[in-house]
């Protein structure tokens, strides 16, 4: 097992992009990404043809391989809607017996069943295949844990945990083989979270002729889970070349060394928020300038709602296209006036909504005529 760690993502898809058109053309290669889009993503960026490249998130892979003995042992796959309403009924059973403990006066709270769901799920990932003895848990994490693998069994339910412990042994079984094992695997930023998960991968590349894994730099945990489970490991780690991959790598690290800034970081102070809007639509002009294209730059904002407004203004007065995905949105004043009108309409020339629609702006310029201009298509 190989795993490249580096700051930026363009590196590790640079990377992952090189291993995999290194394949001949129909080489079957399991992508495993932490979704769907980005394993899409990247297979979009390979020239040539990608027949043959099977592109999965880890769970949805482990259901696949799992889907089999799901159905032997008459069990069906729990979502996390499902196993939060389990998690309510447990706690409601334990709450009247009186063996909530320490959290019964949070048992009422809206927020209880998923915040006990998230912490069984935890604890089923870390402690999947050892005896329960040896788990060291509270009275009341003890009780509820047994009591939510009763009720899974009850209900013949599998949760994360059990499907993907199925999936691993399904992996294992050297005697049967399912056809997406045994083929090249690309890890592509997906994050190993639990005990259960690097025993799954694990499982699979000991079976894989060819396994690569990319990291971000500092997601200590997934290298630790797979160091702990995979003994032949090979870290590539790339070093950080300019003052961006810097500040990625070292963003929220306690090591202090000092360097130069180059041109990929600026720094820049504005006295409010609509003047730094306005500076980031010239940086973003002088960007295109350079030959970036619109649909390749994104603003991060540390508060949408309140940038939302002075960013929008901003990049329509620089003519810059752009789409927000967070933030408060104003209604489009030609929206407006169209409905003023139709309550004009509808009132019978009402004078007040005839007023409202003439203050939003909206009203066309007649001719020289005097006559409305003709009618465009929208």
């Amino acid at each position: 097992m190989r795993i490249c760690t580096s700051a930026r993502a363009d590196a590790r898809l640079r990377l992952a992009r090189a291993w995999l058109a290194a394949f001949a053309p129909g080489t079957e290669v399991v992508i495993l990404a932490s979704s769907l889009d980005a394993a899409a993503d990247l297979v979009r960026g390979i020239p040539g043809s990608t027949f043959g490249f099977h592109r999965f998130t880890l769970g949805s892979f482990a259901a696949v391989l799992a889907k089999q003995e799901l159905a032997v042992r008459d069990l069906v796959s729990a979502g996390p809607v499902a196993i939060e309403a389990l998690c309510a009924r447990v706690a409601q059973d334990l709450a009247a017996k009186g063996h909530l403990g320490r959290y019964a006066e949070a048992a009422d709270m809206p927020g209880f069943p998923r915040a006990l769901a998230r912490t069984l799920g935890e604890l089923r990932g870390a402690t999947t295949g050892t005896p329960a003895s040896a788990v060291p848990l509270s009275n009341e994490l003890a009780r509820a844990l047994a009591a939510f693998e009763t009720a899974l069994a009850a209900a013949s339910l599998a949760d994360r945990a059990r499907v993907f412990q199925l999936a691993t042994d399904v992996a294992r079984d050297t005697h049967g083989r399912h056809p997406l094992l045994d083929h090249p695997i690309l890890l592509l930023d997906a994050p190993v979270e639990s005990r259960v998960e690097a025993g799954f991968i694990a499982a699979l590349t000991a079976r894989a002729s060819e396994v690569l894994v990319t990291l971000p730099a500092g997601d200590e945990q997934s290298l630790g889970q797979l160091r702990a489970h995979g003994p032949t490991i090979e870290v590539v780690t790339t070093a950080a070349t300019d003052s961006l991959g810097r500040v990625q790598q070292r963003l929220f690290t306690s090591m202090l060394e000092p360097h130069a800034l180059d041109d990929t970081v600026h720094i820049f102070s504005a006295p409010g928020e609509s003047r730094e809007c306005v500076e980031v639509a010239r940086r973003i002009l002088r960007a295109a300038e350079q030959g970036v294209p619109f649909d390749r730059m994104a603003i991060l904002l540390r508060s949408p709602e309140s940038y939302r407004v002075h960013l929008g203004e901003a990049l329509a007065r620089a003519g810059v296209p752009s789409y927000f995905a967070r933030g408060t949105r104003t209604p489009d004043p030609a929206g407006r006036a169209f409905l003023a009108l139709l309550a004009c309409t509808t009132e019978r020339f009402s004078a007040r909504r005839f007023a409202e629609y003439a203050s939003l702006g909206e009203v066309p310029l007649a001719n020289t005529t005097g006559a409305p201009p003709p009618a465009t298509d929208r």
